[in-house]
């Protein structure tokens, strides 16, 4: 019995040690870490824990486990090591060590050992996000020189610290419709400084005064105007042309909305429709409208002394083109259009005015005597008069085949002739077959004049002497 009992208490006592330390695992979870990745096995993500006491250098197999927590305490020659299929379970991975583990000595070691100090795990379904990169800010640059070319961007681009593409030369974006001064060019690239932004499109655009390089196709040089032409102001609104309805009138987008735009200062002979003919040079005027815009974006100026809308409920606008070309300025420099006054006097009238006047000297456009010689009616829809003489004649109006038919009347009865000679014979005051005795008397009374002598108009007066 007492060598039973000497043989029962160490594996009680090995029985309780294992229990303590299950409790521990339970109440105090230890980071599990692997030696070591690869590419074919990828990490466990695992709650990090800051090591607070120095944990020995983990030697070449045989060891006793792959985990440091494992092998801290527990001599070499005791040591053996885990499948690799079974680190990827941690619960397995501890089963496995404490089963490993034979010497009573060794397991009180590792028990009492704490190589970690555990930390709140991070829930496996929160995700850091990343943070969107930041645009360092840029001191604002001197002032332009005063021959700086001016340039509006197309599309949306880089602006880059350097004339290469590099994540290092990143320094923001522009947007469409910003406005910049061209301080440098090189193949390929221009530096610019931003002189005017416009609506942003992303959140890492530059302001304005910003310098850096952008790519040449980014944007398209202001071309410089005459004497006297408008310059671009700026804080305007930019549109995309949708459709052009006549030579004034267009449909554009202003961010995502349809607005109807009427151009300010002008007036264009309007196109023919299908219920109605159309002006002078309309459809010519239609097609400059359309080549002019035939651009990436447009912007949209309004003027206070026109207010903002007309009649029709149209936004009343004076339209520019990213090259620095105002719409309203080349359809009436071009003799598509006449310049004209709405109401109140408008901001650009004067130089509407000169504009109309060398356009109809120089006979451009509509303003050619081979088009309209300045007039809306098209001369080749004019009436010309007919010259055709009417036919008085009762004939021309009876032969209409909507009228019948109708004998003509008779002749009138010519007017009796006053007589050269007397023929009254008998001195009755009368000339009758009475006054002649011979037929050949009363022919001649007849040839004088007394139709009456032939009374049933046969040319044979007095029967009576003539015969029948």
């Amino acid at each position: 019995m007492d060598r039973y009992l000497r043989c029962l208490f160490p594996t009680a006592r090995l029985f309780l040690l294992w229990g303590m330390l299950l409790l521990v695992v339970a109440c105090a979870p230890i980071e599990l870490a692997p030696i070591s990745e690869s590419a074919s096995t990828p990490a466990l993500e695992k709650p990090a824990a800051p090591v607070s006491s120095p944990v020995p250098a983990l030697t070449s197999a045989p060891a006793l486990a792959v985990l440091d927590p494992v092998t801290r305490g527990i001599p070499p020659e005791r040591a053996s090591p885990l499948p690799a299929e079974e680190t990827a379970n941690p619960l397995k991975e501890t089963s496995m060590v404490t089963t490993m583990v034979t010497s009573t000595e060794a397991l009180e070691r590792w028990s009492q050992s704490s190589p970690v100090s555990p930390v709140s795990p991070v829930s496996p379904t929160t995700t850091a996000e990343t943070p969107a990169p930041t645009v360092e800010p840029v001191e604002p640059a001197g002032p332009l020189p005063p021959d700086a070319p001016m340039a509006y961007v197309n599309h949306g681009g880089n602006l880059r610290t350097a004339p290469r593409v590099a994540p290092d030369s990143l320094m923001g974006q522009v947007c469409p419709g910003d406005l910049v001064a061209l301080l440098e060019n090189q193949p390929d690239w221009y530096y610019i400084q931003v002189v005017q932004t416009m609506a942003d499109c992303v959140s890492q655009r530059v302001g304005a005064g910003t310098e850096g390089w952008i790519s040449s196709n980014l944007v398209t040089p202001t071309a410089p105007g005459p004497e006297g032409y408008p310059n671009l102001p700026g804080g305007l609104v930019s549109a995309i042309v949708r459709e052009v309805l006549n030579g004034h009138t267009m449909e554009v987008a202003v961010s995502g909305v349809v607005k109807r735009v009427n151009l300010i200062g002008i007036n264009a002979p309007l196109p023919a429709q299908p219920d109605q003919s159309g002006e002078c040079f309309g459809a010519e005027a239609m097609v400059g409208l359309k080549e002019l815009l035939n651009a990436p974006f447009v912007l949209l100026e309004t003027d206070e002394t026109q207010g903002e809308l007309d009649r029709q409920g149209q936004l009343l606008a004076y339209v520019w083109l990213p090259d620095g070309r105002m719409v309203n300025y080349e359809m009436v420099a071009r003799g598509y259009a006449y310049g004209e006054t709405f109401n109140l006097p408008y901001t650009y009238q004067e130089v509407f005015d000169q504009v109309e006047r060398e356009a109809r000297e120089q006979q451009r456009g509509l303003w050619s005597p081979e088009t309209c010689r300045g007039e809306r009616q098209n001369p080749a829809q004019e009436q010309e008069p007919d010259s055709t003489p009417l036919d008085p004649s009762p004939m021309a109006e009876d032969s209409m085949p909507a009228e019948p038919t109708l004998p003509p009347p008779p002749a009138p009865m010519p007017p009796p002739q006053t007589p050269q000679r007397d023929f009254d014979r008998n001195g009755d005051g009368e000339v009758t077959c009475e006054d002649f005795t011979t037929c050949d008397e009363a022919f001649d009374a007849l040839d004088g004049g007394y139709t009456h002598l032939d009374y049933d108009h046969d040319g044979i007066p007095c029967k009576e002497l003539c015969g029948n």
